[in-house]
């Protein structure tokens, strides 16, 4: 029992961390990762026990975010900055046989 309980609990932080880093690229950096990048911040994720405010206050004080704001607010001097607002679009997936909504 204390195997499986491991087991399920280390996939579930694996996926914990892979849809919050999938999330930070998107919403922080609106960009896909590359490969290795993607697997770093897993990685870091995991190793380091890191939260949900700490993923997001690395992303959001990254060199690429603040430039990222910074080219959109000089692109319309005249208007309030606006970055692309998350809005999820629900698809249905397949987990353990059970049809669950899930953000595309």
């Amino acid at each position: 029992v204390d195997e499986v309980l491991a087991s399920h609990q280390a996939y579930y932080q694996l996926r914990v961390c892979q849809e919050a880093v999938w999330e930070a690229f998107r919403i922080f950096l609106d960009r896909i990762p590359g490969t290795w990048e993607y697997q770093a911040w897993v990685r870091s994720c995991q190793q380091e026990a890191l939260c949900i405010s700490d993923i997001a206050r690395n992303f959001s004080s990254s060199e690429e975010h603040i430039g990222l704001i910074h080219r959109v607010q000089a692109a319309a001097p005249s208007q309030k900055a606006k970055l692309s607002i998350y809005q999820p679009v629900y698809v249905p997936t397949l987990i353990y046989g059970h049809e669950l909504w899930r953000p595309k």
